[in-house]
């Protein structure tokens, strides 16, 4: 079995979604997966995960909110109204951000297992994201 240091490590960031504004910020969306490899701690690598997937709403956001009136900056439950089809996301993301609440305040930590898990669905998520914004070939 890998460690999650390795797993997390090869991120490849062979995005095709142009050069949009939404297109940037996956690639900061990448970068933050990648740094996650070099934190040691695994609250750290699960933190700078849990940002990568909020650069994925982000991204999604930005394409889709355009002239919107923003009432909250809950970047979920704006992804909820924003992309429907994004719900189970929202509801898994959702749980994930009490989880970095509680690593803020020290009152929960995680295991190597859970920072693997996370990665490997915000990896997902981020290429669902892509190919919903990729231009129509």
């Amino acid at each position: 079995m890998t460690s999650s240091v390795a797993r997390i490590g090869h991120v490849g960031s062979g995005r095709k979604v142009g050069e949009s504004g939404a297109a940037r910020i996956l690639d900061r969306a990448d970068q933050f997966l990648a740094r996650a490899g070099g934190s040691p701690a695994p609250a750290d690598q699960y933190r700078e995960i849990y940002h990568a997937a909020l650069r994925g709403a982000a991204a999604l956001l930005a394409a889709r909110e355009t002239g919107v009136r923003r009432p909250t900056r809950n970047a979920w439950l704006r992804l909820a109204k924003a992309a429907p089809g994004y719900a189970e996301w929202v509801a898994y993301f959702t749980s994930v951000s009490g989880v970095v609440a509680a690593l803020e305040t020290s009152a929960r930590t995680v295991t190597a297992e859970e920072v693997a898990t996370l990665h490997g669905r915000v990896q997902t998520f981020l290429n669902q994201v892509e190919a919903d914004l990729a231009p129509a070939a």
